[in-house]
């Protein structure tokens, strides 16, 4: 009995239409640049959303967290870079208040080399960002944009004026 030369050529086209499958789920799903934001203080540490940081408009604009009038908020952005080649980009930093007014409080070079993450950090303080002549009874908004490249990042910063007391419950008797 002769083999026949185009029996196995189905099995071959159909491990070569699954392999081609596999790395299309691989470069279009992993391979890339991915970039996250991190804001904490003492009390607490909060990671912005990648859906709504991605897409502000889906979810009804950018994500918004507080901050204290007399607090401050450590930023931790982090671009993981998911390709064969390093990434250098310069990230720029600022603060827009409800005026308009702009105030850059960042201007840095991130590098990640080929699978390594970058990251920059920076500090804002509360009072830093009261708008110049805002009444003592307003809580006033500002917009933390984070420019990499072409890509922009916009988060609010809503400041609290003021003070949040917590009550103390006595002590039950009896």
């Amino acid at each position: 009995m002769t083999k026949q030369p185009g029996r196995m050529v189905y099995l071959y086209l159909a491990l070569a239409c699954f392999l081609g499958i596999v790395l299309i789920f691989l470069f279009d799903g992993y391979l890339g640049i991915y970039d996250s934001l991190t804001a904490s203080n003492p009390s607490y540490q909060q990671e912005v959303p990648v859906e709504q940081w991605q897409n502000p408009d889906r979810y009804g604009g950018p994500y918004g967290m507080s901050i204290d009038e007399n607090g401050y908020l450590d930023f931790t952005y982090k671009v993981a870079n998911r390709r064969f080649t390093g990434y250098s980009a310069e990230v720029v930093v600022t603060l827009t208040d409800l005026n308009g007014v702009k105030t850059e409080l960042l201007r840095q070079t991130l590098t990640a080399g080929a699978f390594q993450t970058g990251e920059i950090t920076w500090t804002v303080q509360g009072t830093d960002l009261l708008p110049a002549g805002t009444a003592q009874t307003v809580n006033p908004m500002v917009n933390l944009e984070i420019q990499r490249g072409d890509v922009a990042r916009v988060i609010s910063l809503y400041i609290n004026r003021l003070p949040i007391t917590q009550k103390v419950l006595p002590a039950p008797t009896g």
